[in-house]
C-alpha cells in the first residue's frame, strides 16, 4: 500500500519536479555565466596569435610587434631610479586601421606581458623609470611622435607605439607572450592578440 501512495505521488508532482529542476539549473548557471562574461572582459582568454614581425587582424586593425629590446639597469636610456634587481622591457608594435573601425576603440588600448605560470605584468606600470631615445605614444590610438606632435590614430596610415614593462631581472624573455588587449565593445569579446617572444 506504501508502494502505491509513493508512486501515485511522483506521478502527480512530475511537472512540478521538472520544473525545479530546470530552475534549479538556471539558478546555477546564469551567474556562473555572468560571471564568465566579465571575467572575459576583464582578461580575455581567446588568443588571436601572430608571429614577431609579422602581420596578424585583430579588430579591424593589423598589428605586428616591430621590436622586443630588454634594458637593464645602468643604461644610458634610463632617466630615473630602476632597481637593481630588475629591467624594462621596451616592445615597439605598428598598427593599421582598416577604414572601417571605429577609431575611439584604439584608446581603449591595454598592453600586458604574462608567461607560462600565468603571472601577468601590465604595461606602463609606477616603478617605470623615465626613458631617453626616440618618442613613441604608449597607446594604440593615439599620443605624441619623436617630434612632440600630436599623432591620431588614421585609416591606412601605419602608427607606432611602445609599451615599457618593469620585470624581474631573472625573468627570461624568451617563452613571455606579449598582448594587445580592446574593450569588448569592440566587438572582440574574449579574445586578444597574443605576440609570444
Amino acid at each position: 500500500m506504501n508502494t502505491t501512495i509513493a508512486t501515485g505521488w511522483w506521478r502527480r508532482n512530475a511537472g512540478w519536479l521538472a520544473g525545479t529542476l530546470v530552475l534549479g539549473a538556471l539558478a546555477l548557471w546564469l551567474p556562473y555565466w555572468q560571471a564568465r562574461q566579465r571575467d572575459l572582459d576583464l582578461h580575455p582568454d581567446i588568443p588571436v596569435t601572430a608571429k614577431p614581425g609579422q602581420w596578424a587582424r585583430f579588430a579591424g586593425a593589423r598589428w605586428r610587434l616591430v621590436s622586443a629590446e630588454v634594458v637593464e639597469p645602468g643604461d644610458r636610456r634610463l632617466r630615473g631610479w630602476l632597481r637593481k634587481d630588475a629591467v624594462v622591457l621596451l616592445l615597439r608594435y605598428e598598427v593599421v586601421r582598416a577604414a572601417g573601425a571605429d577609431a575611439a576603440l584604439f584608446e581603449t588600448c591595454r598592453g600586458a606581458v604574462t608567461d607560462a605560470a600565468g603571472r601577468r605584468w601590465e604595461a606602463g606600470p609606477n616603478a617605470l623609470p623615465r626613458l631617453a631615445g626616440p618618442r613613441l605614444p604608449p597607446g594604440c590610438g593615439h599620443g605624441l611622435d619623436a617630434n612632440g606632435d600630436q599623432v591620431t590614430i588614421a585609416p591606412g596610415q601605419p602608427l607606432l607605439f611602445q609599451h615599457a614593462f618593469v620585470l624581474p631581472r631573472a625573468q627570461d624573455v624568451h617563452g613571455l607572450h606579449a598582448r594587445i588587449e580592446l574593450s569588448p565593445l569592440a566587438g572582440v569579446a574574449g579574445r586578444h592578440l597574443d605576440v609570444p617572444l
